[in-house]
């Protein structure tokens, strides 16, 4: 998690970024009951700020149960969590099980 460290560790304190979020209502969000949401999303839009705000907010062990459990994520999501975090693709939902579907411009 070297890459990310310089995020986390910074003394200010990150914001996540309201455009991730667009079909929900700022009164109706809840940090800890939308807590897959939001990862998912940061995940595959998220910049290293928002990235920074997940871990500070879940701990990087919640965040990388999370991202286990993902589905349907582009190879260069993938990429750059197995980079990141240190794991292999195997240990990834997303490369493990079919999708039901191909995907269109696959």
């Amino acid at each position: 998690m070297k890459y990310l460290n310089s995020y986390i560790n910074s003394n200010t304190k990150p914001e996540l970024n309201p455009s991730l979020l667009w079909d929900f209502g700022e009164k109706e969000f809840d940090l800890q009951k939308n807590k897959k949401i939001i990862i998912q999303r940061v995940v595959e839009y998220g910049t290293l700020e928002d990235w920074s705000f997940i871990i500070k907010q879940y701990g990087e062990a919640e965040v990388v149960r999370n991202i286990k459990e993902l589905s349907g994520l582009s190879k260069l999501n993938v990429n750059f969590i197995c980079k990141v975090f240190n794991l292999k693709p195997h240990e990834l939902k997303c490369c493990t099980k079919p999708q039901w579907r191909k995907q269109h411009w696959v």
